[in-house]
């Protein structure tokens, strides 16, 4: 390290900073784990097949795949503490996103019921049928 860079940044901020981080990676991995451990619930929950789940579990790393070079760009024009807060308040508003499509589980559960077996689009029909109708 050349004394330039040195003097730029001192201990107690270079500390501040590699704790920040590591808190940040531990959240992460907190989250990750706990996630991971809810996947097969999730499944069942959602009554999705395996490809299914599968597909839907490749979109992150394939969205970071395509946002890395974007991002690059965003702080280096920006710089990289006004990128992160940004990039970080929108990563956070997306979080939203999935509350938005609250019948996806409903059509992909009706549409693959019926795909597979017809027999379940029987077994609705009948059910429906043997209801009482109001007065």
């Amino acid at each position: 390290m050349s004394e330039a860079s040195e003097a730029v940044y001192d201990k107690s901020r270079l500390r501040r900073a590699r704790i920040a981080v590591a808190a940040v990676f531990c959240v992460h991995g907190a989250v990750t784990g706990s996630f991971a451990t809810r996947v097969p619930w999730i499944q069942e929950h959602a009554s999705v097949s395996a490809g299914m789940l599968g597909l839907a579990l490749a979109f992150p790393a394939i969205g970071a795949s395509v946002a890395m070079p974007l991002a690059s760009r965003i702080s280096h024009r920006f710089g990289a503490r006004n990128a992160l807060r940004g990039l970080l308040a929108l990563w956070t508003l997306s979080l939203i996103l999935p509350s938005l499509a609250p019948n996806c589980s409903r059509s992909a559960r009706r549409s693959s019921c019926t795909a597979r077996r017809p027999a379940c689009r029987t077994s609705r029909m009948t059910r429906s049928a043997s209801r009482p109708r109001p007065a």
